[in-house]
């Protein structure tokens, strides 16, 4: 099987730069226009924003194996990876996720692929590529986020696609109670590895990137994500009230037309999918937090505004700060909850030098631990994976090919060990 077609992949600003720069030619009282702003590739996984900015690479240099980083700081228990290592054999995915640890990560997201572990039909489950991910985390004392996508065939009315959604969400729920029954406290898993040190999965996130057409297809649909969330979030915590439910706070909505969906006011947060899922009934009881993905292309974390909009509280939406807009969409809504930053970062192909990559990275968690502490819980940074830099999507890797570490895996080891 091939899992690569499975993999959580950055998508979540394919949008923002092409949309962003275009609008750098408009006028500085002008907004924006919408078209254009989803162009994403079709026949493989969508990646980040386009630039065409050729990107500045530092000069390596020979660096030393990091040392093991204490892990007692405020930030090791915040911080972690949107990781790729289930589709790595398991040595190769306990190597790379030791390095990891050794630098003080403890938490990691990865894949729990709804149409491979359940793909054959309903009941039929191959926990083969799971089961080897947890032996590893268990081992080294890593906590997991499962990202539960996509679909099989069964379930979404026969497409070989399966980031078509089911047309049941009672299918979905019980999938993701499968996996809360088996990875979770004492669950199959354990009682059948009695040797393995219990690490209970710490978090279910419920889907990947809903708000875009390449995750959600045909296209996305907030009503319909909300029943998903409505069906599977209370069916996990009736078995598992100790695991923590995730679901999509993104902003904005992907279609694949383009599609201006604002009325015209091109005030896309206002009408995009986390205004439209807060006016549905998501059982939000039973959800625990709301999973974003903070991309902001080449803008900084502390960047506050965009040069050539004449409207700054348009801007926010694109920069790193949108966490404190969406906080503030939440509680304004009442269901205000922590955020938890799945997956964000810096790409060294398209977006950042390796030296800025490093900067950026630093200041994005100083900022989310420190100044916004009380409603950001944890953070991804994307990703960790077997590098492949000479595409964008590989260029958010903190490693270069060869596995010699990038600028900000070595801060990010004395960020981690210091706490600051």
């Amino acid at each position: 099987m091939n899992f690569a077609t499975h993999r959580i992949c950055a998508s979540a600003l394919v949008v923002a730069l092409a949309f962003v720069a275009g609008a750098s030619a408009a006028p500085a009282t002008a907004k924006p226009g919408h078209d254009g702003w989803h162009r994403v590739h079709t026949g493989k996984p969508a990646h980040r924003a386009v630039s065409h900015a050729r990107p500045i690479r530092t000069q390596r240099r020979a660096t030393p194996a990091a040392a093991p980083a204490s892990t007692s700081s405020r930030y090791a228990s915040r911080v972690g990876f949107a990781s790729h290592t289930d589709y790595m054999s398991e040595a190769d995915g306990a190597a790379l996720l030791r390095r990891a640890r050794d630098i003080g990560v403890t938490w990691i997201r990865e894949d729990f692929g709804w149409s491979w572990i359940e793909g054959r039909g309903k009941g039929q489950f191959d926990w083969t590529v799971t089961d080897r991910l947890m032996r590893n985390t268990s081992k080294l004392g890593i906590n997991v986020v499962a990202m539960a996508g996509y679909a099989p065939a069964w379930a979404n009315g026969g497409h070989g696609d399966d980031k078509f959604p089911p047309l049941n969400p009672r299918d979905y729920a019980d999938f993701v109670v499968a996996v809360a029954n088996r990875y979770g406290k004492n669950g199959a898993f354990w009682a059948a590895n009695p040797g393995l040190p219990q690490r209970p999965l710490g978090a279910i996130e419920l889907w990947n990137e809903p708000w875009l057409w390449t995750f959600w297809k045909p296209e996305p649909d907030p009503a319909r994500y909300a029943a998903l969330v409505r069906a599977a979030a209370p069916a996990i915590k009736a078995v598992h009230p100790e695991i923590e439910v995730l679901m999509c706070g993104d902003l904005q909505l992907g279609y694949s037309d383009s599609r201006d969906y604002t009325n015209g006011t091109h005030r896309n947060w206002e009408y995009g999918f986390l205004a439209r899922v807060l006016k549905q009934d998501f059982a939000s009881g039973s959800v625990d937090a709301y999973s974003v993905h903070p991309y902001s292309q080449n803008f900084g974390p502390y960047q506050a505004s965009i040069s050539w909009f004449a409207d700054q509280s348009y801007a926010q939406q694109w920069l790193y700060q949108k966490l404190v807009l969406t906080r503030d969409m939440t509680r304004g809504a009442g269901k205000a909850k922590p955020l938890w930053n799945t997956e964000f970062g810096w790409s060294t192909n398209g977006d950042v030098d390796e030296t800025t990559q490093a900067q950026y990275l630093h200041d994005a968690l100083k900022r989310a631990v420190e100044e916004w502490g009380g409603f950001v819980e944890r953070s991804f940074i994307y990703v960790l994976e077997k590098p492949h830099n000479g595409d964008r999507d590989g260029g958010y890797s903190l490693f270069h090919d060869d596995m010699s570490p990038k600028p900000a895996w070595l801060m990010l080891q004395r960020q981690l060990s210091a706490g600051s």
